[in-house]
């Protein structure tokens, strides 16, 4: 395997696992809106027309319908799939690259790599892939380019004329993954060194979970995201000022459980799925967004309950207005006023944040929320019994512990090897919204494998 591959360095390798593996897209779409030329509908291979034809911009063309590219149904699944890897990959990547940099501004370009003393390899994905292991976090900003690069030529193979293999747009999704799989170990190694998370011991500390363990007769900061720093610089700038006991921190989603790593007292309120009901309960005075996981309606649903946003990314700036120029006396200004802003600069934003709930004025207008809004226990009740699928019971969740020691390796390696245990598959992710949260079309039409000859 070469370092730092190419898509073509394993497309060999990538044919041979899909002449044993057969792949399955399972989107019900058939309906390409690629390019100007379209919308062309493509359907399962049919009857060949004898004189050709127009039938809603498509032809026939031998035994299978194709859209006016030329591409056939396989094809084009094969390419939505490509097409969603490079936008996931996208999204992982992007965070890794935004959180490196806050990193690096914070504790330099020379914190170096820790994972503890429990693993002899820190960086196992990384190594394997590129050949090298970073000795400081700055070092990861040349792999990172190295992703993006290869990002930037996967998205090249979705345009409109490029590729049009099903068997190489699923060997560009496998690589895809591969670049996903790099940026996460970056991004997890990064921030488990900088700010010191658990390393892999065995009893990693407890943290309270459910949003009923929140004292709403506190200012409530709910953070929504993936970037850390900004949980770090709000727990951390919450102690140094003794502001600690008379806040409430806490988080959805992965925001949460870094926050947990890194700051005990942060609490973990519910997932990604809770994120509608935890906002239109009102039990937030204060939302911090960075990025990824954000419903599109967050800032219309948190400004019904006079729930403050602040965005902290470009990638999810939301019409907000930018105040990352402005001091943190004129931005917290402008935000308790309009109830919306975006700082990029994550430390001014925390100053921002924690200014505004323990102002006066913020105090006064708590004080009319409390009266207008959802504030007493029994609405925080029927909140709770209303989606018990949503929301935790109050209780402890032992928080990610880090990475994997070289001695629980070494206890299942036999077994894998030999052939006893055939491979470990680990499942992750955040339930679905309860019924009824949003719209979804089920569609009717059945999966498609790509090697498939059947009519489906």
């Amino acid at each position: 395997m070469s370092q730092y591959p190419d898509i073509f360095d394993l497309r060999n390798w990538d044919f041979t696992l899909l002449k044993r593996y057969k792949p399955v897209f399972s989107k019900p779409n058939k309906t390409c809106h690629l390019c100007a030329m379209g919308p062309c509908k493509l359907t399962p291979p049919a009857p060949p027309l004898l004189k050709g034809g127009d039938d809603g911009g498509l032809v026939r063309v031998g035994s299978g319908r194709v859209g006016k590219c030329g591409i056939d149904e396989k094809g084009f699944k094969a390419r939505e799939a490509l097409l969603d890897a490079v936008i996931g990959a996208s999204g992982h990547v992007s965070h890794a690259a935004r959180l490196a940099e806050d990193l690096i501004n914070k504790f330099g370009k020379d914190c170096p790599v820790n994972m503890g003393s429990h693993t002899s390899m820190p960086t196992p994905i990384t190594t394997l892939i590129t050949g090298c292991t970073p000795k400081n976090i700055g070092e990861f900003k040349d792999i990172l380019v190295y992703i993006e690069g290869q990002l930037i030529h996967l998205l090249s193979s979705v345009n409109f004329g490029t590729e049009a293999s099903p068997e190489d747009f699923v060997s560009k999704m496998l690589h895809a993954g591969m670049l996903d799989n790099l940026a996460m170990e970056l991004a997890d190694v990064a921030q488990i060194s900088a700010m010191n998370m658990p390393k892999g011991e065995s009893n990693s500390p407890l943290v309270t979970i459910g949003i009923e363990t929140i004292d709403t007769s506190k200012p409530v900061i709910l953070i929504i995201g993936h970037n850390s720093t900004v949980a770090h610089e709000i727990m951390h700038l919450a102690e140094d000022r003794g502001l600690k006991d008379k806040i409430e921190v806490c988080g959805l989603c992965c925001a949460a459980s870094d926050g947990a790593r890194h700051s005990h007292g942060f609490k973990i309120i519910g997932n990604q799925a809770s994120q509608i009901d935890v906002i239109k309960s009102g039990i937030a005075d204060m939302v911090i967004l960075d990025t990824q996981c954000i419903r599109a309606d967050v800032v219309e649903e948190a400004r019904k309950v006079d729930s403050i946003i602040i965005a902290t990314t470009q990638e999810t700036a939301l019409g907000l207005k930018d105040l990352t120029g402005k001091s943190p006396d004129e931005a917290s200004e402008y935000i308790t006023r309009n109830g919306t802003g975006i700082i990029l600069d994550k430390k001014k934003a925390a100053e921002a944040a924690l200014k505004i709930v323990i102002s006066e004025q913020w105090s006064v207008v708590r004080k009319r929320k409390e009266v207008e809004k959802m504030r007493s226990l029994e609405d925080e009740q029927k909140l709770l019994t209303s989606h018990p699928l949503n929301f935790s019971t109050s209780g402890l969740l032992r928080i990610g512990r880090g990475p994997i020691r070289d001695s629980e390796i070494r206890g299942v390696a036999p077994s894998i090897i030999m052939g006893d245990i055939p491979g470990i598959v680990g499942i992750f992710g955040c339930p679905e919204e309860r019924q009824g949260s949003g719209v979804r079309d089920q569609g009717s039409e059945k999966p498609i494998p790509i090697n498939s000859d059947s009519d489906v």
